[in-house]
């Protein structure tokens, strides 16, 4: 018989008692996290309707509002990971024997690719069901839109940071 030794074993009941007490803070957050990582489809309605409600409090149209929330929680949490970085954000150079670390070029440093502005005209349009030109998105829409995406990043980033901080906890005790 093998005697087994070492720190504690991190269980399923210890990653669910850190998600919630991080979703208790930060719960648009942890609702990312959910649909990015896990493909949770329920966190990624949640997200929608979220973001629904805050654009209609702002005045924007329910069709609009909608669309511009599907849109949204598909570019943060249906990310197209940038086959060049990795996901990274960033690629080794190597130049003159030496390795660094430069912005990749292909992402902007982002890790994933953006979707262009025409791009996103193309699928405003499919979603409201009505031509949009990537100037009138660009004008109308394109700043409601950026401020949805960097909302739902910077509560992703916050409840990642909260969860690595639990993690860093439970390991000291363990």
């Amino acid at each position: 018989m093998q005697v087994i030794s070492g720190r504690g074993v991190f269980t399923k009941d210890d990653a669910l008692n850190l998600i919630a007490q991080a979703q208790g803070k930060f719960p648009v957050g942890i609702k990312v996290l959910e649909a990015r990582i896990g493909g949770i489809e329920p966190a990624a309605f949640t997200l929608r309707e979220t973001l629904t409600s805050a654009l209609l409090q702002d005045d924007v149209e329910t069709q609009e509002a909608k669309a511009l929330a599907r849109m949204a929680v598909d570019e943060v949490c249906g990310t197209r990971i940038c086959q060049k970085c990795k996901g990274r954000g960033y690629n080794i150079s190597n130049w003159n024997g030496s390795a660094k670390q430069v912005l990749c070029k292909r992402c902007y440093g982002v890790g994933h690719i953006l979707k262009t502005s025409l791009e996103l005209a193309q699928t405003i349009s499919v979603l409201l069901k009505r031509e949009v030109t990537e100037d009138v998105f660009t004008q109308m829409y394109y700043d409601q839109y950026m401020d949805c995406v960097n909302q739902l990043w910077q509560e992703s980033g916050e409840a990642e940071r909260e969860c690595k901080r639990l993690m860093r906890l439970w390991r000291e005790v363990a």
